[in-house]
């Protein structure tokens, strides 16, 4: 089996990163992660949904806003409060209200990037069946 010596041999990878790999390997789970996403309201999670939103500026509108889900970064953005953020504007509140609009019109689909997660993570579970 592969464990945290034999990956510290791959190029880049270091104590940290082999000892999640097993642990990930072993148990499915990396408690790191699952703390730091259990840190993170769920409605800051789902802001990341938005295409073109990703988790940092999704933690900064928490943040700096206290928004924690699409309607209140709706209202955010018919109050202007986005613009005057660092790393905002108000081109930053056209495309995200154009991802909202996107993401609501996705009708019951799934976007690429989410699909993409969960594809991997069935793959990830099949690999681990014997045979």
């Amino acid at each position: 089996g592969l464990d945290a010596k034999g990956l510290r041999e791959i190029p880049n990878v270091g104590r940290s990163i082999a000892e999640k790999v097993v642990a990930y390997l072993s148990t499915g789970h990396v408690p790191d992660i699952e703390a730091r996403r259990a840190a993170v309201p769920a409605g800051v999670r789902a802001l990341t949904a938005i295409p073109g939103l990703g988790p940092r500026k999704a933690h900064v509108l928490y943040e700096e806003l206290g928004v924690s889900s699409v309607e209140q970064l709706e209202e955010a953005i018919r109050e202007e409060r986005l613009r005057d953020l660092k790393g905002f504007g108000e081109q930053s509140e056209r495309n995200i209200l154009h991802g909202i609009s996107v993401l609501r019109n996705a009708d019951g689909r799934i976007l690429l990037g989410a699909a993409t997660d969960v594809a991997e993570q069935i793959v990830a579970e099949m690999e681990r069946i014997p045979g």
